[in-house]
This record gives structure tokens, sequence and C-alpha cells, in this order.
């Protein structure tokens, strides 16, 4: 629990960077694993609806929206209670994520991948049905990032875009008959994704779903 909280610590994360973030994400997977061999877990396959937004700071414009991609995502949660505290959960996930848009005769598409490190409360209601919140940093690394117009294709990791970057995001949701569940939330990016100079860029998630327990 002491890990979870200083990945949820932003000043910290920044201060760490990507490089060494992510191996602190590996540790954090290692230790995940390892409670998982002890815990009664619960997996769930979840998917739903995706939109990109990047907010992006220009030294001479100010804020402004710089994209915004709708797509989708698919993947996989893991629901481990936490024995020491009552209705709470530790719930890492693997999530595959696609956004995409297009303007004009220009096609934007984008893959990543996503590792959502979340805590989870979880308040019955009835014998049927629970309302829960979570809240957690999420891991992205870019997969493949492009624009295409005819024949030509762009990649805009190449001189625009960075491929890591860490979130931090909240959500809500209900659950049904402890197998079906229905949930909203939003991911904030904390690091600049943006490669040009005098240009921040932040990518944030807005996500809806559903999730069916295995």
């Amino acid at each position: 629990m002491v890990i979870f909280f200083y990945l949820c610590d932003i000043d910290l994360l920044k201060k760490i960077g990507m490089k060494h973030s992510s191996k602190l994400l590996v540790c954090v997977l290692f230790a995940f694993l390892s409670f998982n061999v002890f815990a009664q877990s619960k997996w769930s396959i979840t998917g739903g609806y995706l939109n990109a937004s990047i907010v992006s700071t220009d030294m001479f414009w100010g804020e402004s929206d710089f994209g915004n991609d709708n797509g989708f995502y698919l993947g996989a949660i893991d629901e481990i209670p936490i024995q020491s505290i009552q209705n709470f959960y530790f719930e890492p996930a693997f999530i595959y994520s696609f956004a995409g848009s297009k303007n004009g005769s220009i096609l934007e598409t984008i893959h990543i991948a996503n590792i959502p490190l979340r805590f989870k409360y979880k308040a019955n209601v009835s014998k049927q049905a629970a309302l829960f919140g979570f809240f957690g940093p999420v891991f992205s690394m870019g997969i493949s990032a492009t624009e295409r117009s005819g024949k030509e294709v762009y990649s805009l990791y190449d001189e625009l875009l960075r491929r890591g970057d860490i979130k931090l995001g909240i959500g809500a949701g209900v659950e049904l008959s402890r197998f079906l569940s229905f949930r909203v939330g939003y991911d904030w990016g904390l690091f600049n994704a943006s490669k040009i100079s005098g240009l921040s860029a932040k990518i944030n998630y807005l996500h809806a779903g559903v999730s069916v327990a295995l």
C-alpha cells in the first residue's frame, strides 16, 4: 500500500521521470503477481468507449485543445480484496486502447498499451447490486501513432509525441449480481507528451465501459 501512495504522488512521479517510473512499475507488478498467488481475486473482461484529448500549453498562445480522438478500449481487470480493510480492493488491469480521428484527407490513429493500478472501494446497496469508486495511476506506452494522407504515412512519435506517460485518474460505477459492472472514469496526463520546443501537451482519457467477470 505504501508503494501505491508513492505512485499517486504527482510531484514525486515528475521528479522520478518516465525511465525510473517504468522500473518502479515493474517492481509493483512483481509484487502484484506475488500477492495474487495467495489472494482470492476475480478476473473480468472489460471494454468500452475512449476519448483521448490533448490539452496543449503554448508559450505564446496559452492553453488550448490540440486534438480530440475517439475510439475504444479492451482488456482484463483483476479485483484483489485487501483483507485488512473491508470492501477495499486493489484493481490492476491490462488495457489496449485505440483512438483516431479524420480531418479532411488526413487520418490519425493511435494504439496504446495501458496498465492501470487502482484502488477501489465498494458499497453494497442490496444483495444483487453495489456502487464503487476507484482512483490510481495509469502507466501508458504508445505502440503506434500515425497520420495517413493518401499513400503517405507519418509517425507522430518521430518528432511530435513521446511514447511514455503516467496518468492519475478517478472513476465510479455500479456492479450487478457480482459478474456485470458498468463504469466511467477520467485520467489526467502528468507528463509533457510533446517533443516540440515551447509546447507542452498533456494527454487525458475519458472512458466508459462494461466489465464481465470470468
